[in-house]
């Protein structure tokens, strides 16, 4: 029978420990029972699953629970690294000129000799070679990626959940434990833009490198501030726009009773999900909007600003943030750094 061979799986297991009537985590399993956190996913991005008489982790969204609200763990990434570059002229010399060299201004940068030698570089040369030690850019170096600012707070330390029952929140808050980010692209070019129209934006980013301690409450002293890296999420081609980015906040329920979710149940110390959309054709609530056509932007910060009144539209599942009928239940404030910022409320309608 098939729940005897699960048996069997489970006390034979080198993981498990039994002593006849309960099961423990052995010492061996140390690498294993964080999965699929320890790997940098959500909680409940896999599940283990009995197929042919043996166990095996599926991502979540391929175990057959019809909930089209289940992201998808082949799609999540982690946060960008940081990186560099520009398109830039330079000139290269085979010297080292790490001191004592005097550097032009860039306004004499293009003087040219009758040689077709730069007045400014002499004897440099326009190309980078194997005995080059010394490089000069005629454009500053940026960043490459774009960073989100996220902080999060309450409205009130009673919130309705879905069956409209009141939750008394404690006073330390609804604790933080990750950010999700969607609408990134799947492939980039060597200028960390999307490699074409043809890109898919349906990667989801997981950062769970937050602040220790991060809760969101009712204060109004300054919210903590998380800050991811994200990946350029300009679309090209005509009339093309990414006007709107999903974000979800993963919180755990600190209150001392359960409520109900959109997808089910959440019961104390549980994490849940609540889904905000940075959307800068909103009408109130953006900033700094004139002619940006999508959301993250390189060398950027985007600040969104959440706030949290209602639990009525919260996830007990990781969302899938491609999902076009997503609850959106976050309110956000949005800022660029010379740029756009977005203050957004997750409202109960």
């Amino acid at each position: 029978m098939p729940w005897l061979h699960i048996k069997t799986a489970i006390t034979s297991s080198q993981y498990i420990e039994t002593d006849g009537t309960s099961i423990k985590w052995a010492d061996a399993a140390a690498s294993i029972k964080t999965y699929p956190e320890s790997e940098g996913l959500p909680q409940g991005a896999y599940a283990l699953t009995w197929e042919s008489n043996a166990f095996k982790y599926a991502p979540s969204n391929e175990i057959g629970t019809g909930d089209a609200a289940i992201a998808n763990a082949s799609k999540m990434c982690y946060p960008s690294s940081l990186y560099y570059w520009i398109d830039t002229p330079l000139w290269a010399t085979d010297d080292d000129k790490s001191s004592g060299f005097a550097w032009p201004a860039a306004s004499s940068w293009e003087s040219i000799d009758n040689s077709g030698a730069s007045t400014s570089f002499p004897s440099w040369g326009t190309t980078v070679l194997a005995t080059t030690q010394t490089i000069a850019l005629k454009e500053n170096i940026q960043y490459a990626v774009a960073q989100l600012a996220t902080t999060v707070k309450l409205t009130a330390n009673k919130l309705k959940d879905k069956a409209d029952t009141e939750i008394t929140i404690p006073d330390a808050g609804l604790t933080i434990t990750g950010v999700l980010v969607g609408a990134q692209p799947g492939t980039v070019q060597y200028d960390f833009c999307a490699a074409s129209t043809l890109t898919a934006f349906s990667n989801s980013i997981y950062d769970s490198a937050v602040p220790t301690g991060w809760a969101a409450t009712t204060s109004t002293s300054d919210s903590p501030v998380n800050y991811t890296l994200v990946l350029d999420n300009e679309k090209t081609g005509t009339g093309a726009s990414q006007d709107k980015v999903p974000v979800a906040i993963e919180f755990v329920n600190t209150a001392s009773v359960a409520f109900e979710a959109v997808d089910g149940i959440v019961y104390p110390g549980q994490r849940f999900y609540i889904v905000g959309q940075l959307n800068l054709s909103a009408t109130s609530g953006v900033t700094n909007t004139a002619t940006l056509t999508h959301v993250f932007v390189q060398d950027y910060v985007t600040k969104a600003n959440f706030t949290v009144s209602t639990l009525a539209k919260s996830y007990v599942t990781i969302p899938d943030l491609r999902a076009p009928q997503m609850l959106l239940g976050l309110s956000v404030d949005l800022t660029w750094k010379e740029g756009i910022t977005f203050n957004v409320e997750i409202a109960a309608d």
